[in-house]
C-alpha cells in the first residue's frame, strides 16, 4: 500500500467525524469526500473535503459565492475554497492554521465563522505542516484514532 492510500484511509474517518460533530451542531453539511493523489496525482498524497448545502451557502451569501468547500489535505489541513462568480482567477483560498489533525470541535468552529463571514475566517497564508512522502507513518498515527 502506498503512502497516499494509507493516508486516504487513516483520513477518512477523521473527516466523517468532523462531518458529524458538524451535524449534530445544525451546520449545512452534507457528506464527505476523499481524494486519493496517488503517485503522481495531487500535491499532497491526499486531501478530503467536507461538502456544504450550496442552498444555505447561497441563503447566507447570495450570488457573491458560485461553491463554497471546507478541504483538508495531508500537507496543510483545512481551508476554505470559494469560488465567486465573474471572478474565475480570484478564486479565495482560507487556512485555518492549527495543524494537520486539530480536534474535531476546533474545525466546527472553523466552519461555523465561515458560514458568518468566509472573506475574514482564517488566513491568506498557506502553512506547510510537512513535506510530500515524509512522516507518514507518524501522520497516520495521529489520524488513527478517529477510526475506531
Amino acid at each position: 500500500m502506498g503512502d497516499h492510500e494509507v493516508l486516504t484511509a487513516a483520513a477518512r474517518p477523521y473527516l466523517s467525524t468532523v462531518m458529524a460533530k458538524a451535524l449534530s451542531e445544525g451546520l449545512p453539511v452534507t457528506g464527505t469526500e476523499m481524494l486519493d493523489g496517488g503517485p503522481a496525482g495531487l500535491e499532497a498524497e491526499t486531501e478530503g473535503w467536507i461538502e456544504l448545502d450550496q442552498e444555505a451557502v447561497a441563503h447566507r451569501y447570495g450570488t457573491k459565492v458560485f461553491d463554497l468547500t471546507v478541504y483538508w489535505d495531508s500537507l496543510s489541513g483545512w481551508h476554505i475554497h470559494a469560488e465567486r462568480p465573474g471572478r474565475p482567477d480570484d478564486d479565495l483560498n482560507r487556512w485555518m492554521g492549527a495543524g494537520l489533525v486539530p480536534d474535531p470541535t476546533r474545525v466546527v468552529t472553523f466552519i461555523a465563522t465561515m458560514l458568518v463571514d468566509y472573506t475574514m475566517t482564517g488566513s491568506e497564508e498557506r502553512p506547510f505542516y510537512r513535506r510530500a512522502r515524509q512522516e507518514v507513518p507518524a501522520l497516520a498515527n495521529r489520524l488513527r484514532p478517529y477510526a475506531s
